[in-house]
């Protein structure tokens, strides 16, 4: 087993793009308790601070080959250390207002809700499944996968006023197949 206590953070990270397992322990016994301590201090959940500098420890092992670290390794790890705190208590935030809601909703309704969602969902791929073909293939490029009507006329190879039309014609028909059933749900 080879230790490297005398080499320098950059020698290391040369080391570490190479996949060596010694360089990658020697980066966690210098920095774990300093990013930790960051960590702890800005969470007050010491578990939740040991999990974060794990993760991040982790997310430096699995970059290691595309790494590009213009800083200090040093600088580089508080400012990842900061930006996953940021991030959890971000999550914290986000999981407290949504506990707020639904203490605040009650259960039932968001079965109810949840209820409506499915049948909406069932509609909508009812009324997709019934749609032709092409104008079907459209509506699905579009709204699912994203693409605009320049990308789907060429990947399709039809022009894009068809592209518009077979969108048109896919919207008119959700719209007027769904429209009782949002009115019943709102």
């Amino acid at each position: 087993m080879t230790h490297y206590p005398s080499h320098s953070d950059a020698q290391l990270l040369a080391l570490l793009k190479g996949g060596d397992h010694e360089a990658f322990t020697e980066l966690y016994n210098r920095y774990w308790k300093r990013l930790f301590a960051v960590a702890a201090n800005q969470l007050d959940h010491p578990a939740e601070a040991e999990e974060l500098v794990q993760d991040l420890f982790l997310d430096l092992w699995n970059r290691r080959q595309e790494l590009v670290i213009t800083s200090s390794l040093s600088s580089y790890l508080s400012v990842s250390v900061n930006y996953k705190v940021i991030n959890r208590m971000a999550k914290r935030h986000r999981e407290q207002i949504y506990l707020n809601s639904m203490a605040a909703d009650g259960m039932d309704r968001s079965v109810e809700e949840h209820l409506s969602f499915a049948e909406l969902k069932e509609r909508l791929e009812r009324v997709l499944s019934e749609l032709p073909e092409k104008c079907k293939l459209v509506f699905t490029l579009s709204r699912t996968e994203g693409l605009t009507r320049r990308q789907i006329s060429r990947e399709l190879g039809i022009a894009e006023k068809t592209v518009e039309s077979h969108l048109t014609r896919a919207l008119r028909q959700l719209r007027s197949s769904l429209s009782t059933l949002l009115m019943n749900l709102l």
